[in-house]
């Protein structure tokens, strides 16, 4: 993915690139040499081996309160970006500072400040809401007294009441979505990531998630929040 640098002189800073190795044609490779002639394998491999840019030549500012869409077609590297963003990964070239903290250096404070909510997010089956929303927040850096606050206000928010105590199992799709949605807001984090917010959800569960964002874009917490199709 390209994208051309925007300068607005915000708190999210990024020019980054990342190489991915093609491992469907590692694997051809040591099939075609077979796989138990260890030396000619090896060089046929080192031959073969090549990297593509997964990213290159990315490079955008996001200011206080602005909405910033992030679009492009399947493969053009929208949640990798959005992944080195918010510290999950970590080996790619350039540089990325938020809120004037380096990354990947200041790691655990980035988590502190940031709410991600990934594509087809996922919860284990066995784990209550509220124990869902509590180990979160905990890694987020809540104690104990904030979340009992939170965790029953942004349920309420995000359409959930009733569910603390239900296992994610018993959980529908969109129920699912929905909660996932809750964990990235439940810190209040000044930067909000969401990787396709509305994928699985009824029209009137899409209406009802735009209107929890809405107040973002007006300057509220949390500041700014990158967006996929």
């Amino acid at each position: 993915m390209r994208a051309n640098p925007v300068s607005l002189g915000a708190p999210v800073e990024a020019q980054i690139a990342l190489l991915q190795v093609d491992s469907a044609r590692i694997r051809r490779s040591l099939s075609a040499c077979g796989g138990t002639q260890a030396g000619r394998g090896l060089r046929e491999y080192k031959q073969e081996l090549r990297c593509f840019p997964a990213l290159q030549g990315v490079s955008f500012d996001l200011r206080e309160g602005e909405v910033f869409g992030f679009i492009g077609p399947n493969g053009a590297g929208k949640t990798t970006t959005m992944k080195i963003l918010v510290g999950l990964l970590s080996d790619f070239t350039g540089s990325l500072s938020v809120e004037g903290l380096s990354m990947p250096g200041h790691r655990a404070a980035l988590y502190r400040m940031v709410g991600y909510m990934p594509q087809g997010i996922a919860f284990q089956d066995w784990r209550t809401v509220d124990h869902a929303l509590s180990t979160f927040g905990r890694l987020s850096g809540m104690n104990r007294a904030s979340l009992a606050e939170r965790i029953p206000r942004i349920l309420h928010e995000v359409g959930l009441d009733g569910t603390r105590d239900r296992k994610v199992i018993h959980l529908s799709g969109g129920m699912v979505q929905k909660l996932g949605l809750a964990q990235a807001l439940l810190h209040e984090p000044k930067l909000l990531v969401l990787d396709e917010p509305v994928a699985g959800l009824d029209p009137a569960s899409r209406i009802q998630v735009k209107a929890i964002l809405a107040p973002c874009g007006t300057g509220a917490p949390p500041s700014s929040f990158p967006l996929t199709s």
